[in-house]
């Protein structure tokens, strides 16, 4: 049985990863540049809040079954109910996918590799290198904020869920916000701005003796920076060629997963040897440095267009990076 389970986590990985990289390319396809970003903030918008929702009814659906089929609520049996109507949910999901019709394909379009980058390699690479010292930051600190909530105010679960659950609500509101403020900030200086105002949000939720300071501290933050995550997938998708594009998302979560397995394992023996406090210090300074790096390769997109920085990215095989 054990085995069973590690086989249906590492499918369930490789699900989760394909539906990452072709979900990006896929919106993009089926918008225009007019209405991209509107696309991509109300679903992360929709996918947080919808998360809400569902984070609630895997808690009470064990208990639910338990009284209709008359077993107990911690039993394999509930748990094995709450996945099948999982399941049957996913399943009805694939019906309109399958009613969609080819969006943006052209006769003789074929697979392209990492060998055929070529001039766009720039834009790959400034991509991939952001990502990766984001992900850097994040890694190092928000896989653990549940246990540095435990030992830093000695909280009960249900209390760290229901900050967590009201931070997902938080988050899945203020995305409907962020295609506003990149309408009138433009993408890059949206996603720079509030990058940026998080960083004070950071300090208060790792350094303030005072339980409300620092969750409102990690509320705020965690808006702040979820916020310009859609605005930032729509632009880095929308900077190359759509038969770039499923290469660009697949570039982008491996630089993102790269960077996240790195630093949590690195995190895990600061805690144990110092303890916290170096984690917050650390992913500022990931965090500054990512905020700098975006605006410096990128500022030029807001006040030009997607279209002119893709030419002025594009560059000759003999040019450095």
């Amino acid at each position: 049985m054990p085995g069973v389970l590690v086989a249906g986590s590492v499918l369930i990985g490789l699900a989760s990863t394909l539906l990452m990289i072709t979900s990006s390319p896929l919106m993009v396809a089926a918008s225009s540049e007019a209405n991209r970003t509107q696309l991509f903030g109300a679903q992360f918008g929709l996918n947080t809040l919808v998360g809400v929702v569902a984070n609630l009814a895997g808690g009470y659906l064990p208990l639910l079954f338990s009284g209709v089929l008359g077993i107990g609520a911690e039993s394999p049996l509930a748990y094995r109910a709450v996945l099948l109507v999982a399941m049957a949910m996913m399943t009805v999901a694939l019906i309109p996918i399958a009613r969609m019709r080819a969006l943006g394909a052209q006769p003789g379009d074929r697979i392209v590799g990492f060998r055929e980058i070529g001039p766009h390699r720039r834009i790959f690479v400034r991509l991939f290198f952001v990502q990766a010292i984001t992900a850097l930051g994040a890694g190092m600190l928000m896989p653990f904020v549940n246990v540095f909530y435990k030992l830093r105010f000695d909280l009960a679960d249900p209390t760290i869920g229901t900050i967590f659950s009201i931070s997902s609500l938080i988050t899945g509101l203020s995305a409907f916000l962020s295609p506003v403020l990149a309408g009138r900030m433009g993408k890059i200086r949206m996603v720079v701005t509030t990058q940026a105002a998080s960083l004070p949000f950071l300090v208060a939720m790792g350094f303030s003796p005072w339980f409300g300071l620092s969750v409102a501290g990690f509320l705020i933050r965690t808006a702040l920076t979820n916020m310009s995550a859609a605005v930032f997938s729509a632009f880095t998708v929308g900077l190359v060629p759509q038969r770039l594009r499923p290469l660009t998302a697949t570039l982008f979560a491996l630089s993102w997963n790269a960077g996240w397995a790195i630093s949590t394992r690195v995190s895990g023996r600061i805690q144990v040897s110092i303890g916290f406090w170096p984690l917050f210090i650390i992913t500022g300074v990931f965090y500054v440095t990512s905020i700098a790096l975006t605006y410096l390769l990128f500022r030029h997109a807001q006040e030009r267009g997607d279209q002119d920085i893709v030419e002025e990215l594009h560059v000759d095989e003999d040019e450095h990076v």
